[in-house]
């Protein structure tokens, strides 16, 4: 090495250490079938790493369980230990027991937490233990399974503040997104243990989910289904699908509870409904920044949809009066909604078209001082726009009328028009004083007092009570009320002082308003500037009824990076629809392998009646960086007699030999090593008889050569439409 190199690696040294002597994955829990090792980790001879967290996840009976309790054996027999952590309630040891697992601690560990962060401390303060009592080889296997992620209650939702636990009838909207905040904080320290103690941590995890959609909801929209852009662009879903548009839609972060933009990576035509056990539900709600008020979705019955209190949910789940989470517009900050606020609470209208549109507009209109309108006009020209229509006043005196634009932004504040006593219950500004002054206020110079009058509160004592506590509250300001009248009288001293509050934001066409001394010190105004934020918001759902089949008949489903959910229904706007699995997406971070599952069922006839007898289980891994993703591999399953679900080892050998080219097919029969040919039943019952035989078909592995640019890894299925079938609940043979 040159000199100057090599004295940099010498301060490099001095300054932060040596390298980490581990820099790579070192050992492997093998899974039984070469084949799956190989597209997990890039060798026949790998499998599952240690010091890794890995996710499982499929649709329900897809194998995660089993494969699971699989590797949890092979991590007993290779001297290791094995520990199980049952969120979902629903492991029986003795099938795992008939499989083959040693239930005696401390090479078994079974626990039920109560929430998801026990779950873990366990498991993690377990594998600490376990290595630093170096009882068992540093390269024996130390696997923990939690079942499942779906299952597992955050602490936050099942305790309260005080530590006790909560009731159901507590539990709101924050906590359906309680376990993706917590994942992604937690899951971060796990992996940093589970490498530092050479530990697997294995997350089962629930998702109905097709093979052709990597991310995304086993299920589908339909053709027309509108999909608005970020742009202010849409489409339908089949143009999305078909153009393969990538542009960006709406989606739902879980964990910051924000909408923000994020770009379709994936396009799936999963083909017609028709034929299959799915049916259509049309779900229509009532939501903001739409023309006519309403949002509409067709998905089948089993697309997930974000629902207010319930989480997510099955199409077919969702309730006339249920909440979905759709998107407004936030145009008003600072000193702009503060403006704003003011306008709305005393000398200014509000109007809506119906109540079904949930769109509001601010009238604006001043006949004795048309200066001001135009002023309170232009302020907000940035925020709303506005129509300046002709009116006439009275004996045919003309003037002018401000309308703005209608917003939803606005029909928040529609009822509370003109109720200052509402308006500013919780405070007010000085800036909002001087407005309620130049639109109520009335001064005399005579007797340097001013008062509030508001002639529509005539008698309402509570309410004028509330404007004066409220007054006094904020400035101190001490006053008289006329309920009869509807004012409330400032003495000199007070109105002095709310003069010295307000002067600054007078206007010259409104100085009369204050008392001389305190006029021209107007600082033209100027407020902060519009944000364009998109703000969740509840649409109550106002119809959901069933489809039919024979109406735009095919499905539809896009991915979308990241957050995996997106808004759909309208040119517009939208409601939540999900293709993610449940967690949020904190395990695409920080899982090493996540490995996707799927099944097709078995069936044989058995005195004239088919009975289902086993499942070939599909496994996509649709991350691992260890090798190239998106590897494909089929497993075969059958049952005994004990309903006990076992892999057939034999049969997969076999058929993984076959595809390589390694056993050699002639028509129905296998040429085996002895030079005699079998159909492929006779061939793995022999090999079954014989107590070497996986010895036999595992020693012709090594002529398949280890490098993963040398060998393309296929799925045991060439037909896309097979392979996308795993994934349906329909039985075939």
């Amino acid at each position: 090495m040159e000199p100057n190199l090599s004295a940099l690696a010498d301060d490099l040294e001095k300054l932060i250490g040596d390298n980490e002597e581990t820099q790579t994955v070192t050992n492997w829990l093998d899974t039984g079938d070469p084949e799956l090792n190989f597209a997990i980790s890039g060798r026949y001879d790998g499998g599952i790493p240690y010091g890794r967290i890995v996710e499982m996840y499929g649709p329900p009976s897809s194998g995660k369980t089993a494969e699971a309790t699989d590797l949890m054996i092979r991590a007993q027999e290779a001297g290791g230990i094995a520990m199980f952590f049952d969120w979902e309630r629903s492991f029986d040891i003795n099938l795992a027991k008939n499989l083959g697992l040693k239930t005696e601690r401390p090479f078994w560990i079974y626990k039920k937490p109560e929430t998801w962060e026990e779950g873990n401390v366990l498991a993690m303060r377990a594998v600490e233990l376990i290595r630093n009592s170096a009882t068992i080889p540093d390269d024996a296997p130390i696997i923990c399974v939690f079942d499942s992620v779906a299952s597992a209650i955050p602490q936050s939702v099942y305790y309260d503040n005080k530590g006790k636990k909560r009731e159901i009838d507590t539990f709101n909207m924050s906590d359906n997104t309680a376990l993706a905040r917590a994942s992604s904080t937690s899951l971060k320290v796990i992996a940093q243990t589970a490498e530092k103690y050479n530990a697997t941590f294995l997350y089962l995890n629930q998702q109905r989910t097709k093979i052709g959609v990597m991310f995304g909801d086993p299920t589908c929209l339909r053709a027309e289904v509108q999909v608005p852009f970020v742009d202010g662009t849409s489409a339908t879903m089949k143009q999305i699908v078909d153009g393969k548009i990538s542009k960006e839609v709406w989606s739902w972060n879980e964990v910051s509870g924000q909408l923000e933009p994020k770009r379709i990576i994936g396009w799936h035509n999963n083909g017609s409904i028709k034929g299959t056990d799915k049916e259509w539900y049309h779900i229509r709600a009532v939501c903001p920044e739409t023309r006519n008020g309403l949002v509409a979705v067709s998905g089948t019955n089993d697309h997930k949809v974000q629902v207010k209190d319930k989480g997510w949910i099955n199409f077919s789940d969702v309730r006339v009066g249920d909440y979905v989470i759709t998107r407004t517009k936030r145009t008003f900050a600072g000193t702009a909604l503060e403006f704003l606020k003011g306008l709305i609470g005393f000398d200014s209208h509000m109007a809506r078209v119906s109540s079904q549109r949930q769109t509001a507009a601010l009238i604006i209109q001043d006949n004795e001082n048309p200066e001001y309108a135009q002023w309170k006009v232009d302020l907000l020209s940035r925020h709303l726009n506005f129509v300046k229509r002709e009116i006439t006043i009275s004996k045919g005196n003309k003037g002018h009328r401000y309308e703005s634009c209608y917003t939803h932004e606005l029909m928040k504040f529609y009822d509370l028009c003109r109720c200052p006593h509402t308006l500013f219950k919780d405070g007010w500004t000085p800036m909002q004083l001087a407005i309620a002054v130049m639109d109520d206020g009335n001064y005399k110079e005579s007797s340097k007092t001013l008062n509030l009058s508001f002639k529509r509160l005539r008698g309402c004592e509570d309410e004028l009570d509330a404007i004066g506590q409220s007054l006094y509250q904020s400035f101190g300001l001490t006053y008289d009320i006329r309920y009869g009248q509807g004012r409330i009288d400032f003495d000199v001293k007070g109105t002095a002082k709310i003069a010295e509050l307000i002067a600054q934001y007078v206007p010259d066409c409104m100085q009369y308003k204050l008392p001389i001394e305190y006029r021209g010190r107007y600082v033209a105004l100027e407020l902060d500037a519009p944000v364009d934020e998109s703000v969740v918001h509840y649409a109550e759902v106002t119809e959901m009824r069933l489809g039919s089949k024979n109406k735009g008949s095919v499905m539809y489903d896009i991915t979308v990076e990241d957050n995996h959910n997106f808004l759909a229904g309208n040119t517009h706007n939208g409601f939540l629809v999900h293709n993610c699995t449940p967690g949020g997406s904190s395990f695409e971070y920080y899982a090493s392998v996540r490995i996707a599952l799927g099944r097709t069922k078995l069936m044989e006839t058995v005195n004239g009646k088919k009975q289902f007898v086993g499942q070939d289980i599909a496994t996509k891994i649709v991350k691992t960086k260890l090798t190239k993703p998106f590897q494909e591999t089929t497993m075969r399953m059958w049952f005994d007699k004990n309903g006990v679900a076992f892999f057939d080892r034999h049969y997969n050998l076999v058929e993984f030999l076959k595809a390589k080219g390694i056993l050699k097919q002639s028509g129905a029969y296998i040429e085996w090593t002895d030079g005699k040919k079998y159909h492929l039943k006779s061939l793995c019952d022999k090999l079954k008889a014989d107590p070497t035989g996986l010895q036999q078909l595992r020693a012709l592995i090594p002529k398949i050569s280890p490098s993963a640019d040398d060998i393309e890894v296929t799925p045991l299925m060439s037909n896309e439409d097979e392979m996308e079938a795993l994934y349906s609940d329909d039985a075939c043979e």
